[in-house]
């Protein structure tokens, strides 16, 4: 769970950064969009021979959204997550962005070995 809180504040932190209206929610969503590519692959990567059910996608997608949001929003989660990682060292903060590289770069690696193999 940590890893993925530090996921989400890094993704709030960016939001803040580029001054999004409603940078909690906007965190959500793309965090919600990669949990849903990261399902999907797994999906793939199980069962290659799924056809594409967008609707599916789309409804799970949406329980994600839900889910995190009563996780990180409902109570003001995100303002503890921030205030815990928000004086975090250099080191701290670079291997926290490695982490997170790892983490996309696997994600992609996923999506395209489950897509094209």
């Amino acid at each position: 769970m940590i890893i993925l809180d530090y996921l989400f504040y890094r993704l709030y932190a960016f939001c803040l950064k580029i001054k999004i209206t409603s940078p909690a929610f906007s965190a959500i969503i793309f965090f919600a969009a990669l949990i849903a590519l990261n399902v999907e692959g797994i999906k793939l990567l199980i069962y290659p021979t799924a056809s594409e059910n967008y609707n599916v996608i789309r409804y799970y997608y949406f329980f994600i959204i839900a889910v995190l949001y009563f996780i990180y929003i409902f109570k003001d989660r995100y303002v503890k997550i921030s205030e815990k990682y928000k004086n975090e060292s250099s080191l701290q903060k670079k291997l926290g962005y490695s982490i997170i590289i790892i983490y996309f770069l696997l994600s992609q690696v996923l999506l395209f070995f489950t897509r094209y193999s």
